[in-house]
């Protein structure tokens, strides 16, 4: 089985692992079983530090959520798109998800859910549209 919640999309939580100092969830393979997956690494929130956190380490997250992870409170840090048309994997990176603006948040979204034959409206949950 793959882990995920059907109803939701979301991996399994297993536990939290503690690896060189730093706590991290272990979740299920969101893309287990699939032969060209698409995914998302998406910051949800408008804080991306912890408040325990030392004042180097949150300034250096607050460089990371410059713009519209502080304002919509989210941000895309990768992704992986199938291309329907040529069977190929686009890979969007961090500069690609660090591009988004208020102005333009809306249409960079749609380019994650565009298989380059339809935007893939029928997946996106209905309380995001």
């Amino acid at each position: 089985s793959s882990g995920i919640n059907a109803e939701y999309g979301i991996p399994t939580y297993y536990k939290t692992v503690k690896y060189n100092g730093t706590r991290f969830l272990a979740l299920s393979d969101a893309c287990f079983g699939f032969a060209k997956p698409c995914g998302a690494d998406v910051k949800v929130g408008l804080v991306d530090f912890n408040s325990l956190d030392n004042d180097i380490k949150r300034e250096a997250h607050k460089k990371k959520t410059l713009g519209i992870g502080r304002t919509l409170g989210f941000r895309f840090a990768g992704a992986n798109v199938y291309n329907k048309l040529d069977g190929s994997v686009e890979k969007f990176d961090k500069e690609w998800g660090l591009s988004f603006t208020e102005q333009n948040a809306a249409l960079k979204t749609e380019e994650y859910f565009n298989n380059k034959v339809e935007i893939r409206r029928d997946v996106i949950p209905l309380n995001y549209q």
